[in-house]
């Protein structure tokens, strides 16, 4: 079965679902409160056109969400596929009217009822308001508009690298914190997922989240696209995030860049 193009059709239709969310203000509206997030009602519309779409393609999967934990879409009691969505990545942003927030679906394979973070083999991400689709197939590459991401550094290699960093919650030590000051650039755009797809692109030469927030659904899909576009991700002293991909509640930190040897730069920074 042919999964990215049903991928692509439950993305499409959250987006448009979003879009419409645009013209009104009950969209914005939370309906619960999270230990360490809102979710609106927005959220949850986005949510719902995935899961439709999703049903009617005929997939039968577990289906994990921040908005809603798991459950299961399909006949087949036990399924060999999860698939891990964000329905909105930057849902502040939308609310503030910011024009960057995204949606993210990833797809990994079941083994013995359960799946980890390296079981993924799909990953689409797209951008809202822009249009602009990214997607990955484990062995295949990365794309950007159906054309393959090169393997290569970023697009303005004599500058200082342009990272993306959120420590807001998780104080750094003021040594590491001064040593990035100096050494990078510094963007927080809002929407880990496409951070992370601009970190493969080369827009950005990396993004560290230190929070120790990020979920599985936050970066699930957009691991898999930096990954096949030769990037890099891990935690914060450099060593593989490893997880469940039914653990939707714990929160991870993370340094993801474009290539190896800025990867190697980062990790030795925060260590001091």
């Amino acid at each position: 079965m042919d999964y990215l193009d049903s991928l692509f059709y439950a993305v499409n239709q959250a987006q448009e679902a979003v879009l419409q969310c645009l013209k009104t203000k009950e969209a914005r509206a939370i309906i619960k409160e999270k230990d360490t997030d809102l979710t609106r009602k927005v959220d949850l519309i986005a949510e719902e056109k995935i899961e439709e779409s999703l049903k009617n393609e005929g997939i039968e999967a577990y289906l994990i969400s921040e908005e809603t934990s798991i459950k299961k879409i399909g006949r087949n009691l036990k399924p060999q596929l999860i698939i891990i969505i964000d329905p909105l990545d930057g849902t502040r942003n939308f609310v503030n009217s910011i024009p960057f927030y995204s949606i993210s679906i990833a797809v990994g394979k079941v083994k013995n009822e359960d799946a980890q973070l390296n079981d993924l083999f799909i990953g689409v991400v797209k951008d809202v308001l822009r249009g602009d689709v990214f997607y990955a197939v484990k062995g295949e590459g990365s794309y950007y508009n159906n054309e393959k991401i090169k393997k290569e550094n970023s697009f303005y290699e004599e500058d200082k690298p342009l990272i993306s960093l959120y420590t807001y919650g998780n104080e750094l030590p003021l040594k590491n914190l001064s040593t990035l000051l100096k050494k990078f650039k510094i963007r927080v755009l809002g929407s880990l997922a496409l951070e992370l797809c601009y970190t493969a692109l080369g827009r950005l030469d990396g993004v560290i989240d230190a929070r120790g927030k990020a979920r599985i659904v936050d970066f699930a899909a957009g691991k898999i696209i930096l990954e096949e576009a030769g990037g890099a991700i891990s935690s914060l002293n450099g060593k593989p995030i490893e997880a469940s991909l039914k653990n939707v509640k714990s929160g991870f930190n993370l340094i993801a860049t474009k290539n190896m040897f800025l990867h190697k730069t980062l990790v030795n920074i925060l260590k001091g």
